[in-house]
């Protein structure tokens, strides 16, 4: 039990980038090919619950621990990458067991609104400018899961709803985040990574949107694409960086990030392809590579990580 208590809050940040990784590498016209895609998505998917377990390891077994890192609020922001992931893996669930996949993407939806709520109770009520981090960017805009997975679950109604608000809160992080840089607060290099969280909630804004509506503004959408594309600039710009950096649990956020980025763009390039719109995919196409090479990544890195401690756990019990 020892070794689950090492287990950083943020692994579900790892389980919602495989979880992210099996869609987009299943949606057709992409790298890989059907049926190849939907083995490896399944497989992602294996791979994701799994990692969900020893999060859901890490709260059973030290949920003392846990209390004391929800203190920050970087820590409670990235929360919702739990419940996110548990929605979309409810997508993978859908063509076999649909009550199943509603129950589950429901109870998931529910949770992290109550995580919202809990958030904005402990952060908000008592807001200190200091403690704006990219990450609060997961706890407001991620809801937009939630709109992904409506059609699946045949709510798209909930989806539409659900994507007017994400959208809405884009916008008051947005601010919030221009604030906290303006007055030069740095960021902690433990938290660096969570700069990458920048580049994904347009992203996920531009994925709930084509999900949940059959009728699409295409002004509005390009109007996404382009804030998508300057926000993913930005991500270049910095992920050499970010990779060069020592073990961060924030090195999640590295995941997601790029996922969300290639699936924005392959959506929306194939939906205004079909509008008429001459769209040149070769980009669209490096974004879902750079997707797959960056979550392997993190997974790698993680698992360094935790093999170090349980090696060290091990060479303790030793002792």
């Amino acid at each position: 039990m020892k070794f689950f208590t090492k287990i950083p809050l943020g692994i579900s940040g790892v389980a919602l980038a495989l979880s992210g990784l099996g869609n987009l590498v299943a949606f057709p016209g992409g790298l890989i090919a059907y049926p190849l895609s939907e083995y490896v998505r399944y497989s992602l998917g294996v791979l994701a619950v799994a990692v969900l377990f020893l999060f859901i390891m890490r709260i059973v077994s030290d949920l003392q621990g846990v209390r004391a890192d929800l203190q920050s609020s970087v820590l409670f922001s990235i929360l919702p990458t739990s419940t996110m992931a548990t929605i979309l893996l409810s997508t993978y669930l859908a063509s076999y067991a649909l009550t199943a996949a509603q129950i589950i993407w429901a109870t998931a939806a529910i949770i992290q609104i109550c995580i919202m709520a809990a958030f904005a109770k402990r952060f908000i009520r008592n807001f200190k400018l200091i403690n704006v981090y990219p990450s609060w960017y997961v706890t407001a805009v991620g809801i937009q899961a939630i709109a992904i997975a409506s059609p699946y679950m045949g709510a798209q109604a909930i989806g539409q709803v659900v994507f007017w608000i994400g959208f809405a809160l884009y916008f008051v992080i947005t601010i919030l985040v221009i604030a906290r840089y303006s007055k030069h607060y740095p960021l902690p290099e433990r938290y660096r990574p969570t700069v990458m969280v920048l580049t994904a909630p347009m992203g996920i804004c531009i994925a709930g949107y084509l999900s949940a509506f059959s009728v699409v503004s295409v002004p509005l959408l390009i109007f996404m694409l382009l804030v998508q594309a300057a926000s993913f600039c930005i991500g270049l710009y910095c992920l050499p960086g970010l990779v060069r950096l020592s073990f961060y649990p924030s090195l999640a956020a590295l995941g997601f990030p790029t996922v969300v980025n290639a699936f924005a763009f392959k959506r929306g390039s194939e939906y205004l392809t079909a509008a008429g719109y001459h769209i040149w995919t070769t980009p669209v196409l490096l974004t879902e590579l750079l997707a797959i090479v960056v979550v392997c990544y993190v997974v790698v890195r993680y698992t360094v990580y935790l093999y170090r401690e349980s090696v060290s756990v091990k060479g303790t019990a030793c002792d």
